[in-house]
């Protein structure tokens, strides 16, 4: 198994605590772990390379790790981007700071800050090319 295919933990009241992916785990699908409202936080495996922006849906504490050999991802301030920072792919739907996007940002995907509903502020650079129809 090298994928979390979609919807496999739909709604899943059962998950608590912290997910570690197996080493082998290189996507997770859309609605992944939608609604898995007690999951706290997850550590993306070294061979992680895709997240679909919908996979952490409705998870309203959760934090995102990674692996310190995963060369995909990179987390800053607690928000996930790619490895070299020029794409956001998801801020948690906990976080509850100003968000302060990072200065090599140039693109923000769909649904980035859905459910992001306690930010107050996001502070954009002045590089930005794209910016998805779709943020919260």
């Amino acid at each position: 198994m090298t994928e979390i295919n979609y919807a496999v933990f739909y709604n899943c009241k059962n998950i608590l605590g912290q997910i570690a992916l197996p080493s082998n785990i290189t996507t997770i699908k859309d609605y992944a772990f939608y609604g898995c409202r007690q999951l706290q936080s997850i550590v993306l495996a070294k061979e992680t390379k895709q997240i679909s922006s919908s996979a952490f849906f409705n998870t309203p504490n959760f934090k995102i790790y990674k692996e310190d050999n995963n060369k995909y991802f990179n987390i800053y301030k607690g928000i996930l981007y790619s490895n070299n920072m020029g794409t956001l792919y998801h801020c948690p739907n906990g976080y509850n700071a100003m968000c302060q996007i990072h200065k090599e940002t140039k693109k923000i995907t769909n649904n980035a800050f859905n459910g992001c509903s306690k930010i107050e502020n996001i502070v954009l650079n002045n590089f930005f090319k794209i910016l998805s129809y779709k943020l919260l």
